[in-house]
């Protein structure tokens, strides 16, 4: 199994429970790979990090979902980053959709269609707000 079916299988199944493991895959296969695979691994992290920041600002995160410590900065970092490298690989013409099309192509909104790339612009936006940030660390510390 390639380390994208890998990630997406993960995400395919819809669940927080593995979006913390799929964006750890992603985050594992990305000096391994180029192209189109490389386009998929970061909208991998983007879509299971957006998860995972969107989860903890609307309701927090039950400790079984992300095993160790939740660290909001650094997901919020690496979520703007590949979201940058996500912008990047899709204006140079590459298309993961023939990668994940069998994984998340029925989805109301598929990664790395036009609806993705609208609801993520917004979303890693909203989640790189120093106030959001701030309110976040302290959920997480009331958390533990």
């Amino acid at each position: 199994m390639s380390v994208v079916d890998e990630v997406y299988s993960l995400i395919a199944r819809r669940d927080l429970r593995h979006s913390f493991r799929a964006y750890l895959a992603a985050k594992r296969g990305l000096p391994s790979v180029e192209g189109a695979e490389l386009l998929a691994l970061h909208q991998g992290v983007v879509d299971s990090l957006d998860a995972l920041l969107t989860e903890l600002g609307e309701h927090g995160l039950e400790p079984h979902l992300v095993p160790g410590p939740i660290d909001v900065q650094a997901w919020v970092t690496e979520c703007a980053a590949s979201w940058k490298e996500v912008e990047r690989l899709d204006a140079s013409g590459l298309s993961s959709e023939p990668l994940v099309a069998s994984y998340v192509g029925s989805w109301m909104v598929p990664i790395g269609s036009r609806d993705w790339f609208k609801q993520m612009r917004l979303g890693v936006r909203h989640h790189q707000d120093p106030t959001w940030i701030e309110r976040m660390k302290a959920r997480v510390a009331a958390m533990t």
